[in-house]
């Protein structure tokens, strides 16, 4: 999923590209399923990407049918094509936003060509914490926070 959502970023540069992350909570871990990708409806600039609710939402609701209600929507990705990976002041105050909204923790990745950046966004108006890759081959990706 990671190489895929990767892939887009490389399309879409040098505009920024993003979406959804989809998946479980399973007490405090996250599992990270599915990734929507950046659609016709999207806006995006070297410096921005904003997310339409379309075709994320219609991804989003038919695996959550799918699934029978078990699988969330857990957090969302974008890309800085042109800078380092770090949440910008826009991307924090947003996060803050969308964790105030769902009342949910929610995970936050922000992708590059060859790399990505992962936060936890845990209270609505607490800082976000950056997560390390601990582990990670072709099953998946296990992410702690950083020390």
């Amino acid at each position: 999923m990671i190489e895929q959502i990767q892939s887009s970023c490389r399309k879409c540069a040098p505009s920024e590209a993003g979406g959804l992350l989809l998946g479980y909570r399973k007490g405090i871990d996250f599992e990270v399923i599915a990734a929507t990708l950046p659609n016709q409806w999207d806006r995006a600039s070297s410096a921005r990407f904003v997310r339409s609710v379309r075709g994320h939402r219609i991804r989003a609701l038919r695996e959550w049918k799918k699934s029978q209600g078990s699988v969330d929507w857990i957090g969302e990705w974008h890309s800085h094509p042109h800078g380092a990976l770090r949440p910008s002041y826009i991307d924090l105050t947003n996060w803050k936003k969308l964790r105030t909204q769902t009342g949910k923790e929610m995970v936050f990745a922000i992708v590059g060509f060859n790399d990505l950046g992962l936060w936890l966004q845990s209270r609505p108006l607490g800082r976000a914490v950056h997560l390390d890759l601990k582990l990670g081959d072709d099953a998946g990706s296990l992410f702690e926070v950083k020390k």
